[in-house]
């Protein structure tokens, strides 16, 4: 699984958070860190599903549990239109933030 290209492109749907990550020179760590906390996310929620259903197709529920992380990154991650990127993106807020609602928390 590609966890940093799917955080790149989600970072790049959001172009006043790149340039904020990339003015304080931010952008890998970012991108590195979001990956992880992606990457955890995914693993934790197949283990739930797979708890929640044993004979399910693993591949599906990889897949499903796939789309869970992402949106749940997505809702972490600041719009264009929040007014915190005026005052410039907070690695570490987003980051509590994700992983304060994660399912490995």
């Amino acid at each position: 699984m590609q966890y940093k290209t799917i955080v790149l492109e989600l970072l790049l749907e959001r172009p006043q958070a790149c340039r904020s990550l990339k003015k304080q020179r931010m952008m890998l760590e970012a991108v590195n860190t979001f990956a992880s906390i992606l990457k955890l996310n995914h693993e934790a929620i197949i283990q739930e599903m797979l708890q929640a259903q044993p004979n399910g197709n693993p591949i599906q529920i990889a897949g499903q549990a796939l789309e869970i992380a992402i949106e749940h990154l997505k809702e972490v991650l600041p719009s264009d239109s929040d007014q915190a990127d005026e005052r410039g993106l907070s690695l570490d807020q987003i980051m509590a933030d994700l992983l304060k609602d994660s399912p490995t928390a």
